[in-house]
């Protein structure tokens, strides 16, 4: 079943904390730097993005939108030999989700990437561009076309 069926939200006890563009992230606001840091590389395409990204998913791994970027910047690059990790990042997405609850548009993501592996590229953009209203997500909408990023790997 889709993680987005679980009507799960981030908890009430816990701090919000919120990335550079404003949107409500389920992290430790000590993370959000080292975040922020990673949204900034995938919008300048830093090759300091991927080990970034990492070290977010090895510090946080209940940070479920980490590991959907993860996967979705595999995606991204196009190439066969990708979509086993973009798999096993939807797996570790999936599982960090039901280790913490993450926000409803950290679910749209998971989801987003579950669209995308299922062969629906263009719902997998929508459903993204409906729950986000950052720039760092519409990078991602590139769907199917020029986007690279450098070293998106676990």
């Amino acid at each position: 079943s889709r993680v987005a069926d679980n009507p799960r939200n981030v908890s009430a006890d816990m701090a919000a904390t919120t990335d550079l563009s404003g949107m409500e992230v389920s992290l430790d606001p000590s993370m959000a730097p080292l975040w922020d840091r990673t949204i900034t590389g995938i919008l300048s395409h830093a090759a300091s993005t991927g080990p970034d990204l990492n070290q977010v998913i090895d510090a946080a791994p209940d940070f479920a939108l980490a590991q959907a970027i993860r996967g979705i910047s595999c995606l991204l690059l196009g190439r066969q030999e990708m979509i086993a990790v973009a798999r096993s990042a939807l797996d570790e997405a999936r599982a960090a989700a039901r280790r913490s609850a993450p926000t409803a548009r950290e679910m749209a993501f998971i989801d987003a990437l579950q669209d995308w592996l299922s062969g629906h590229p263009s719902t997998a953009a929508r459903r993204m561009q409906a729950r986000s209203r950052s720039s760092a997500a519409r990078l991602i909408l590139c769907i199917g076309g020029i986007c690279a990023w450098r070293e998106i790997r676990r």
